[in-house]
């Protein structure tokens, strides 16, 4: 059930706040109309804003002034910018801290009561009990069994739509990939690249809203007392989503460009090393099974075979050749090939430390 709204009110409203662009906001009159919460976001939403005035302004300045010319002047400008950033989000904080108090003081809204005074939300079900606090019959929920819903129910629930939103994405990326080369191919208009992008802005806002009536869904069954809890575990579902759309395209580039190629390299180079030594890597290879059996013997035959003309000669594991060596590469152009060519010459370097040390 909703009040009705007070036409004269409202367009007072218009006139001193909706259509005066340049004129600070009534925050009393928005006070009195709809309620300190919704008066709160808006001189919240205000003083954001103005306090955005200061980096913008020094951005300009950096933009107009710094890019374009010196690069080592660029570098440090980033720099000196990025702490610029850091010591305005800390006073913008502190100042909004000042501001708010202000007005919560102004709207006798300072001194929150405790949580076992608040009023329960509306729709909070519970069997009704006489409230130690109170002394009146309140509807009360063990904590238990929200506890329960919400690690058995909510949690799995949530985790299935999170793993689904990131296998569209992989699939999105995948979908993009494969027509970017298809268009490639056929010599088509490169605006037609955008289409797989637009069927993900479209898809993902389908999934935000189904994800969303599903995260309503589970907050109401969790069944919270206080409006400020209900929300603040609505907050939490939501930013998961949020979370997850932001994240994935990053996690999965980090994966295709370096994780995935440095394990098949590595493995390559491992099945290349465990072919010519028998082990993992060149420092691990063991002698033949002959060569440990000569060790053991007695004196008189080492002595007998240090006489023969061939006794110095012993069988060297066979050299690699750059063919060989860069067919077990992986395939040119890739990102990671600064990454890889480290790994190939650490290995390389240990190759020939180990024959070194052999023919020594």
């Amino acid at each position: 059930v909703f009040p009705l709204h007070e036409l004269p009110a409202l367009e007072k409203l218009q006139r001193n706040w909706v259509r005066a662009f340049l004129s600070p906001q009534p925050l009393d009159d928005i006070c009195k109309y709809f309620g300190v919460k919704i008066t709160m976001y808006f001189a919240w939403l205000g003083h954001y804003t103005t306090a955005l005035i200061v980096p913008a302004a020094v951005g300009v300045i950096y933009w107009v002034g710094i890019i374009g010319r010196n690069q080592a002047v660029e570098d440090v400008a980033y720099v000196l910018f990025s702490m610029f950033n850091v010591i305005w989000a800390t006073v913008y904080l502190e100042t909004w801290k000042r501001r708010g108090a202000e007005l919560a003081y102004r709207w006798g809204t300072l001194d929150q009561r405790d949580d076992l005074l608040v009023e329960p939300r509306p729709l909070f079900t519970g069997t009704l009990e006489i409230s130690p606090v109170t002394g009146r019959l309140e509807p009360t929920y063990p904590r238990w069994r929200r506890n329960m819903f919400r690690y058995f129910v909510s949690v799995p629930i949530i985790a299935i739509c999170l793993l689904f939103v990131f296998i569209v994405m992989i699939l999105s990326f995948q979908i993009q990939d494969w027509w970017d080369a298809h268009l490639e191919s056929g010599g088509y208009g490169f605006w037609l690249s955008y289409v797989p992008k637009v069927l993900l802005a479209v898809v993902i806002a389908l999934m935000d809203e189904a994800y969303f009536k599903v995260a309503v869904w589970l907050n109401d069954l969790e069944n919270y007392r206080l409006d400020t809890e209900y929300e603040n575990h609505l907050i939490y579902k939501v930013a998961l989503q949020l979370a997850a759309l932001l994240i994935a395209r990053q996690v999965i580039g980090n994966l295709k460009e370096s994780a995935i190629p440095y394990v098949i390299e590595q493995l390559r180079l491992a099945r290349l090393s465990f072919e010519l030594f028998g082990a993992l890597s060149p420092s691990e290879a063991r002698p033949p099974p002959s060569q440990e059996g000569e060790e053991v013997q007695g004196s008189k035959e080492n002595e007998e075979k240090e006489d023969r003309p061939d006794s110095g000669k012993s069988k060297q594991p066979r050299n690699v050749s750059q063919a060989e060596l860069e067919s077990s590469l992986y395939r040119v152009g890739h990102p990671t090939n600064s990454l890889l060519s480290d790994v190939t010459f650490k290995f390389i370097l240990k190759m020939d430390i180990f024959y070194f040390v052999e023919n020594r």
